[in-house]
């Protein structure tokens, strides 16, 4: 967690509610990209992956 600046996190039964209905988009506006482009996300849904899966 330390690893991607979560640290201080508080763990929770359901992380996100469950009502919540995505949508489908093709790309990231100009704002979205210059804000996620220093977010390691791939990076963490990889680790949680393997963490997932090997443990």
């Amino acid at each position: 967690l330390e690893r991607f600046k979560m640290g201080d996190c508080k763990p929770v039964g359901t992380p996100q509610d469950g009502s919540l209905q995505l949508q489908l988009r093709h790309g990231l506006t100009d704002d979205e990209a210059l804000y996620m482009s220093d977010k390691p996300y791939r990076e963490a849904i990889g680790t949680l992956l393997y963490l997932a899966m090997a443990t």
